[in-house]
């Protein structure tokens, strides 16, 4: 069960956070922002840049501080 996502559909905005809270993403566009919070407040921690296009899904895993992002693909 994916707990604390935060999704969007008409803009590529996303925010994730992980079990405890002590880590967040923020997803603009191409780019992810990761972010440790610590005592109230927020550190940056580091920046992912998507080569397939704009970031529309994000959520940390259950077990781990691993970042799991995507893209919806259209087929035709």
């Amino acid at each position: 069960m994916i707990k604390h996502r935060f999704h969007t559909t008409k803009s590529s905005f996303t925010f994730a956070f992980n079990k405890d809270c002590s880590f967040v993403s923020a997803a603009c566009r191409d780019s992810i922002n990761i972010y440790e919070f610590s005592q109230g407040m927020l550190k940056y921690i580091q920046l992912l840049k998507s080569a397939l296009g704009e970031c529309e899904h994000s959520t940390f895993h259950e077990k781990s501080n691993q970042l799991l992002s995507g893209i919806q693909m259209e087929i035709f």
